[in-house]
């Protein structure tokens, strides 16, 4: 099938609308591939199926048709080489930073002794040193979600999948959080899914980006992002961001018409 880490090919899914005791079609010939070591973004209006797209590949459901491939083998189901990171945090409010964080490899039975220290590097990048002992209510949103992914890593996983991560985080603490996102992939440079509905993170996250459509769930159109590497929000102005933006734009307002008159009947 190729080198790609992560391959969809001709991926339909379904699901029952049960209001109407009908099927609807959520995504339709689903074609996308994410290399090793690549940031990409999956851009459309809400609806479209971006979602469900991430749920495949992280295995916690089955394409009805084609395939969802991962280093040329079928996905079956979740596995720890895939970690997700959901738009809430989800954090275990009766356990510390540490502890939170810690999680994943205290289950597991590791010894204490071997992990506590990737804890305490993860406590150190993630900008918290100091707020080990904290709990998930002394934490602003944006400490939260950093918590929330430093517990996805610290397991070790080699494909990060992130689901609209930052929806819920005011405007200047998003931006934080993109720039840190940033500065944590050229550290790790993991194989990256991040999806999204604002045009402007999706560029600046990806090393290519997917514009998905609506009627039903598919792939439009496929941008390759040069913006030069490391990167921060100075880009945002640079000609060749806002060339992209124009583009994406366009094909996101007919595709969001189309939602807003499916929402409407």
């Amino acid at each position: 099938m190729g080198d790609h880490h992560v391959q969809l090919i001709g991926v339909c899914k379904a699901f029952e609308d049960k209001a109407k005791g009908t099927m609807r079609t959520a995504l339709c010939e689903i074609n996308i591939h994410l290399d090793k070591k690549e940031a990409v973004s999956l851009l459309g209006p809400s609806g479209c199926g971006k979602s469900t797209i991430l749920n495949i590949i992280a295995g916690f459901i089955l394409p009805d048709r084609g395939k969802a491939l991962l280093t040329d083998q079928s996905i079956k189901g979740p596995a720890s080489d895939r970690g997700v990171v959901f738009q809430e945090p989800h954090l275990f409010s009766w356990l510390t930073v540490e502890e939170n964080i810690a999680f994943g490899r205290a289950i597991k039975r590791d010894k204490r002794e071997k992990y506590l220290p990737l804890v305490r590097d993860y406590i150190n990048l993630i900008g918290l040193r100091g707020f080990e002992k904290h709990y998930p209510h002394e934490l602003s949103g944006g400490m939260k979600q950093r918590v929330s992914i430093a517990r996805t890593l610290i397991s070790g996983p080699e494909i990060l999948l992130m689901d609209e991560p930052f929806a819920s985080l005011d405007a200047q603490t998003r931006l934080i959080m993109q720039e840190w996102l940033l500065s944590l992939w050229e550290k790790h440079k993991m194989t990256m899914l991040f999806i999204t509905h604002e045009i402007d993170e999706a560029i600046l996250l990806a090393d290519r980006l997917y514009v998905m459509g609506v009627q039903p769930g598919r792939i439009i159109e496929e941008f390759r992002v040069t913006l030069r590497r490391p990167r921060n929000r100075d880009l945002l102005t640079d000609p060749l961001f806002s060339k992209i933006k124009k583009k994406v734009i366009e094909l996101i307002a007919v595709e969001s018409h189309k939602a807003f008159d499916v929402k409407g009947e």
